[in-house]
């Protein structure tokens, strides 16, 4: 009888530290899509301010916001800054959904071993 609890009390305490490990899962997954979805803006807003540079005649003054300051700039540093921001948040956005496939495999996988916990908890 006693080692029929004490495996009871094993399966508790193994259900307790997958049940943590979603939770901690899922926190994290929540956290790399809610950056995916800031580099996503980033790209979109970078390519949309590139369009928009681009209809402009090449003699247009602009001007390039740095903290509270405007500092005038030719269109192409702008156009040129604009594909590196526009291409770095991309490269970024492939890594966060790396990161967002592997949390997803992870918590797939705790979410398995509370299945075979509670199995292993009815076979008792």
């Amino acid at each position: 009888m006693s080692s029929a609890t004490t495996s009871d009390d094993q399966i508790k305490k193994a259900f307790l530290e997958t049940q943590s490990k979603i939770s901690d899962y899922t926190r994290q997954l929540n956290a790399v899509k809610t950056q995916l979805s800031l580099k996503d803006r980033e790209g979109r807003l970078c390519d949309l301010t590139h369009k928009e540079l681009a209809s402009l005649p090449k003699d247009t003054g602009a001007y390039r916001a740095v903290g509270r300051m405007f500092f005038k700039a030719d269109l192409s540093v702008l156009a040129d800054e604009l594909k590196v921001q526009s291409t770095e948040a991309a490269r970024e956005a492939k890594a966060l959904e790396r990161a967002s496939k592997k949390i997803e495999g992870s918590i797939i996988d705790a979410q398995d071993n509370l299945k075979e916990l509670l199995k292993k908890r009815q076979e008792l």
